[in-house]
């Protein structure tokens, strides 16, 4: 399903499988402990199970570990092994709705907030969606550390539209102008544009950037 889908995408992005192959956990910053929740009531696990724990450099996260080897196994079978940050590629899920609700999940777990950068240590990981989704923009390669890729506002607006039910801090700048992003100058205004742009240049800009 798309719900699945996506979930393993967050998981390949902000959750890791034990050396041991006998539980899976999921640990994120504070703000986002609702994630946490939603996942939690996904699969069918208490909420007791969450905890809270202060890390060495103060910020504080939210964290709950699936103790259950059938159900990591399952990931592992999907691709999201053990110490997979480097070594990750794009699954095979059978279906375009199920690719893309993967890469919104990816994308929530591992993507920039205000704009439409996606980052992994696995250079690979990210040519891959490069190939699937017929990506045309910028992708920065690092050897040996974390790159980025950045999938354009029209992409991002197809995911939000398969599956809508993301992480909404990530995704409300695309989802038109609800923040009031646009503060322009109205056109029946007698005050001086601060600039023109022809028609073909417009096109390309919203097709990249958010509205």
């Amino acid at each position: 399903t798309k719900e699945k889908a996506y979930w393993l995408g967050f998981l390949y992005a902000d959750g890791y499988v034990t050396r041991d192959g006998a539980a899976t956990v999921l640990d994120l910053c504070e703000k986002d402990s609702d994630w946490v929740y939603k996942f939690c009531d996904v699969i069918g696990v208490s909420h007791d199970r969450v905890k809270s724990r202060t890390h060495k450099k103060g910020y504080r996260s939210v964290s709950v570990r699936i103790q259950s080897r059938p159900f990591t196994e399952h990931l592992v079978r999907h691709g999201c092994v053990n110490a997979k940050s480097k070594i990750i590629r794009l699954p095979e899920l059978g279906s375009e709705e199920l690719d893309m609700a993967f890469l919104m999940g990816y994308y929530d777990g591992d993507g920039t907030a205000n704009g439409t950068e996606v980052c992994s240590g696995s250079i690979e990981f990210l040519k891959d969606i490069v190939i699937r989704f017929d990506v045309r923009t910028k992708l920065s390669q690092t050897i040996g550390k974390v790159s980025k890729l950045t999938l354009g506002a029209d992409l991002k607006r197809k995911l939000i539209v398969n599956y809508p039910y993301g992480m909404p801090r990530k995704h409300q700048m695309f989802s038109g102008d609800k923040g009031h992003k646009l503060k322009g100058t109205s056109p029946y205004s007698s005050a001086p544009r601060k600039f023109n742009v022809d028609k073909t240049e417009l096109e390309r800009l919203i097709s990249e950037y958010t509205y």
